[in-house]
């Protein structure tokens, strides 16, 4: 996700004071199947979206530029198996994606939309605040359609992942996501229209409420709010 913070961070993109960015916490193999990752303190899952309470409008400003970021930094490399306790909030509003084990459109079984985005998370922004997002999204994205980064994604993004996928398979996917079949007006308005519709998705109660009873009878805990 460095490249896309580059690229919006070149285009000075930003929602108020909060530039849109995808939160980066670091990694380390220490083996073959071994390694440690950063612990970022003071974060919960989006299902408990209630501890961010107070919000305050600051903290909304970070949720909606971090958000943005973050949710068209997932779609752009195919990030799935997206469900409420894989996207994770801060104390002070920054929200980003953990668990990466499914990219480039790689589906589980019973599986979100591209662009899961959860009827509470908009509830909680309220319809003001869900339209910024929105606007910050298809401003992000507009950005990585410019031609000369098209190029640079299209160079750089398999190499990213050329340990585990051919560079065919991820140069397809991202013609897929960055929708280069349109026009960047067209593939603007089609990802509006996605992001729009996203809240309401059957799918998405769906692929919740299955992870939710599944996390339930591990626990032996009740299921809370979906």
């Amino acid at each position: 996700f460095k490249i896309l913070n580059a690229l919006w961070r070149k285009r000075k993109l930003s929602h108020f004071s909060t530039a849109i960015s995808c939160h980066i916490y670091h990694t380390k193999a220490t083996g073959p199947n071994l390694g440690v990752i950063e612990f970022v303190e003071g974060c919960f899952p989006l299902a408990q979206f209630t501890r961010l309470r107070p919000v305050t409008p600051k903290k909304i400003e970070r949720l909606i530029g971090s958000g943005a970021g973050s949710y068209i930094g997932a779609y752009i490399v195919g990030i799935r198996d997206r469900h409420a306790d894989n996207i994770m909030i801060r104390s002070d509003g920054l929200m980003f994606h953990i668990d990466f084990g499914h990219a480039l459109g790689n589906t589980v079984l019973l599986d979100a939309p591209a662009f899961a985005v959860t009827k509470q998370f908009k509830d909680e922004l309220g319809n003001a605040g869900y339209g910024e997002f929105i606007e910050r999204c298809v401003e992000a994205f507009r950005v990585l359609r410019e031609p000369e980064n098209v190029a640079l994604l299209c160079d750089y993004v398999p190499m990213v992942f050329s340990a585990i996928y051919p560079e065919q398979k991820v140069r397809d996917y991202l013609a897929k996501s960055l929708m280069l079949n349109l026009d960047t007006d067209e593939a603007c308005k089609s990802l509006h229209k996605m992001i729009t519709n996203a809240p309401n998705s059957y799918r998405t109660f769906f692929k919740n409420k299955v992870h939710r009873i599944a996390q339930a009878s591990k626990t032996g805990s009740g299921l809370g709010k979906i």
